[in-house]
């Protein structure tokens, strides 16, 4: 379940990426979206999105404001993917160094290229969501950034 966290800035739009850990088992030192993880047994959709918010990042928000991007039938499960609008929240990201190295914001307009030379291989295979999530964000550039 990824969930891909954006502001709204005087210079666009961001989308804000996590550079895995060296210490985890795939895709260590690679690029990734916000947060993500597995939703547990018995656990919504929305409060494992929290959950893995909070877990990653160190992020707390609030899954009432979480934007479902579309939900996608993978093998044997169904990933859903949300967005969230981090505009005007502090970024006093905390972070386990076992999970996480370092978290970016990244312009809209550097976003694909960044995700093609460094995101972690499913990622940057998986150009539908990348796609999703630039023409979402994309339609939303009828804003006027927070001062």
């Amino acid at each position: 379940m990824p969930l891909v966290f954006y502001r709204k800035t005087k210079s666009g739009i961001e989308i804000l990426l996590q550079k895995r850990s060296k210490y985890v088992d795939r895709n260590a030192l690679f690029w990734d979206v916000s947060a993500g993880g597995h939703v547990d047994y018995g656990e919504e959709k929305l409060d494992a999105a929290v959950r893995e918010a909070r877990e990653e990042i160190g992020a707390n928000i609030d899954k009432s404001q979480l934007e479902l991007l579309y939900t996608q039938r993978v093998p044997s499960n169904f990933r859903v993917i949300y967005l969230y609008d981090y505009t005007g929240a502090p970024d006093d990201f905390h972070f386990d160094d076992h999970e996480v190295a370092e978290v970016k914001w990244v312009n809209i307009n550097d976003f694909k290229d960044f995700i093609d030379k460094n995101a972690k291989p499913p990622l940057k295979k998986d150009q539908y969501q990348v796609s999703q999530i630039l023409d979402f964000l994309q339609k939303t550039g009828d804003f006027s950034p927070e001062e």
